[in-house]
């Protein structure tokens, strides 16, 4: 989520993947375990002939493969239409996101407010902003969009229990998801107001 790194069977492979889009595609898979050439090659060269994206996928598939030591570990699986991922694989992205979506649906106050708090403890100000191939940045979006509701959400909590100093945390991650959001920057603006005469208040009795 923060930054791209890849192990095979706990062996950390530091080199090569910026060639020959391997990074591409292995984030690719990783988020579509199961795809078909074709939709590979649309989604990642849309403005590449097919002819010349199919053929180009193959040199492309030969690299990967021996970047993750695909002979020892069949980590990647290839037929004439179809590419898969599979083995026991982890992905700190693919597993945020289920805890997203569950946070997201999830109808309990009480529950929500947990797994709202483990999400933002995995989040940091550079999380999905390393992933830029077109075909994710609209996940991305959609995402973020998520995030910025729930971190509204767990502002107000914040100050409905009066914890000021929690609900400025969350109210930040709003601007950070929207920055253009006039109103979370009116918000933000009143509740480091609240703060500041909450501080002055303390000084006074002390």
């Amino acid at each position: 989520m923060n930054h791209f790194q890849v192990y095979a069977n706990g062996e950390l492979i530091v080199e090569g993947w910026n060639q020959r889009y391997a990074k591409q595609i292995l984030i690719y898979l990783v988020m579509n375990p199961s795809v078909t050439r074709e939709q590979l090659c649309d989604d990642l060269w849309g403005d590449v002939a097919a002819g010349k994206a199919r053929h180009n996928l193959r040199m492309y598939l030969t690299h990967l493969r021996k970047l993750i030591k695909n002979d020892e570990y069949n980590f990647l699986r290839l037929d004439k239409d179809h590419i898969y991922l599979s083995g026991n694989i982890e992905c700190d992205l693919t597993a945020f996101i289920k805890l997203l979506d569950e946070t997201w649906i999830k109808q309990d106050s009480i529950h929500k407010q947990q797994l709202c708090t483990q999400l933002f403890e995995q989040l940091h100000k550079n999380s999905l902003r390393t992933l830029s191939d077109d075909w994710i940045l609209s996940l991305c979006n959609k995402w973020e969009e998520k995030l910025f509701t729930l971190s509204q959400f767990m502002s107000e909590v914040c100050l409905e229990s009066e914890e000021l100093t929690k609900a400025i945390e969350y109210m930040e991650w709003t601007v950070h998801f929207q920055p253009d959001n006039e109103e979370m920057l009116k918000r933000i603006g009143d509740l480091y107001l609240s703060y500041s005469k909450l501080e002055r208040c303390n000084e006074l009795s002390n």
